[in-house]
This record gives structure tokens, C-alpha cells and sequence, in this order.
């Protein structure tokens, strides 16, 4: 804007410079120094301090307290960004290894199981149906709780794709 307006003065005083007054017409260069010398040249008004101005520049001024009781200012979104990436890994690494212990305690009872069968040599062939039944439901327990944690790392991932997040943040 600034730039448009010594444009046009250095053309008006171009214009207004008439060939009578020289043998050759002044040149735009020349009128755009001529006014950036005259606008360098003109003085600025000056500013006019009494009390009233100073009652207004120092109300305008923040004390160090009222910073302190102001709320935090937001984080750049660069911040915002980096946190929300650590919480959605973080969330993922919290299902991945809910998901590996719930997977070890299958395989564990799994094998309890095999322990408590009837075609097991080692207890020689006795069975116990109250424990292959608790066996049983901990089985069934813990496959609920696997197909749980697998929807949720699902769901998770959906989110992510959903609010156009970077898929990456869901692998480690």
C-alpha cells in the first residue's frame, strides 16, 4: 500500500514537471528519489504527553501478576501436534500390551488345560471336572477379553483415520 502511494506521488510530480523548465523532462527515477527525499524529510507530528496519556499507557501496560493469574497460553499447533502423536501411541503401545498379556495368559491356561486332560500320562489318567470346567470359563474369559482389546485397537485405528491422522501413529 505504502509502495502504490509513492508510485503515484513520484508520477504526479513526474507529471507536474513541465518540458519548458529543462531541456529534458525529469526522469520517473528521478521523481521517486525527489519524493522519497521530501516524505524522509517531512517531520511527524509529535506526540503530546500529559497525565491523562500516561493514566492510559500505564493501565494499558500488564503487571507480572495478572500474567500469573491469566490462564496458560494455548500451545503452537506444532506442540499440539507432537502431543496428540504421543497420546495416540501411547494409547496403542497401552492396547498392544494389554493385547500380548491377555494372549500369554490364553496360551498359559491352554496348557493348564492340557495338564488337567484325562490322556495326560503324567496324572495318570484322573480327571477332574471342576477344574477342567474353571478351566474352561478362564478360556472363555479371556477370549472376551482378547476380541475386546482387538476392537478397541480397531476402533482406535478408525479414529485415527477418520480425523485424517497419520495411519503410521498406530505401529511402534
Amino acid at each position: 500500500m505504502r509502495m502504490i502511494g509513492l508510485l503515484l506521488i513520484c508520477a504526479g510530480v513526474a507529471l507536474a514537471q513541465s518540458p519548458q523548465q529543462g531541456d529534458q523532462p525529469m526522469s520517473l527515477a528521478d521523481a521517486a528519489r525527489k519524493a522519497r527525499e521530501k516524505q524522509a524529510s517531512a517531520q511527524k507530528a509529535a506526540r503530546k504527553f500529559d497525565n491523562d496519556s500516561l493514566k492510559q499507557a500505564a493501565a494499558a501496560v500488564e503487571t507480572p501478576q495478572a500474567k500469573d493469574d491469566d490462564a496458560k497460553p494455548a500451545k503452537p499447533a506444532e506442540a499440539q501436534a507432537v502431543n496428540l502423536e504421543k497420546k495416540y501411541r501411547l494409547q496403542f503401545a497401552q492396547l498392544r500390551t494389554a493385547l500380548k498379556g491377555a494372549e500369554a495368559e490364553g496360551k498359559r491356561l491352554h496348557a493348564r488345560l492340557d495338564a488337567a486332560s484325562p490322556n495326560n500320562p503324567v496324572n495318570g489318567g484322573y480327571l477332574n471336572p471342576t477344574a477342567i470346567k474353571r478351566l474352561h470359563e478362564g478360556i472363555a474369559a479371556n477370549d472376551a477379553k482378547i476380541a475386546e482389546i482387538k476392537t478397541k485397537l480397531d476402533d482406535l485405528t478408525e479414529e485415527l483415520r477418520k480425523n485424517g491422522l497419520p495411519a503410521k501413529w498406530a505401529y511402534e
